[in-house]
């Protein structure tokens, strides 16, 4: 469909893209949200309401709004080899704005593609009508080629 002619419907094929750019990507195992958010990380943002900024600059639409957000921060911060830390202080109204966000050397070992977070931590996932999960993703988002591939995981 995105190599097809999506002219009557201009915004179609950047949402398309953007929706498949969720999948783990080939490279490393995380989706683009992810990435971007460890990317601000990397960047030197750390207060939570500066990390979520930061994550949203390279969109070219709004994607995702803070409760997203805090949802795949603590995502990123779960299972066996954690990507990042949060020290943020008990909910109150709202979500840890000014709570902290660091990254861990896992977190940037994968985000320099030495490591991959889905064969670290598996995956549990729907992302429209495909469940990806164990300790692999059976699908991933190929950035150079622009197109999923089958990794034959099951």
């Amino acid at each position: 469909m995105l190599a097809g002619d999506t002219s009557p419907l201009p915004f179609l094929a950047g949402a398309l893209r953007r929706s498949l750019e969720q999948y783990p990507w080939v490279r490393d195992g995380l989706p683009r949200t992810e990435r971007q958010i460890l990317a601000a990380l990397a960047a030197g943002a750390s207060r939570g309401g500066d990390v979520y900024l930061a994550s949203r600059r390279p969109e070219e639409r709004i994607f995702m709004g803070d409760a997203t957000f805090w949802h795949r921060v603590s995502m990123l911060a779960a299972g066996p080899h954690p990507l990042v830390d949060v020290d943020a202080p008990p909910l109150r109204e709202g979500f840890p704005h000014e709570g902290t966000v660091r990254l861990t050397d896992t977190g940037r070992a994968v985000l320099d593609g030495r490591a991959d977070w889905i064969r670290l931590n598996g995956i549990d996932r729907w992302l429209g009508g495909v469940h990806l999960h164990g300790a692999d993703a059976q699908w991933r988002w190929d950035a150079e080629a622009g197109r999923l591939r089958r990794t034959g995981a099951a």
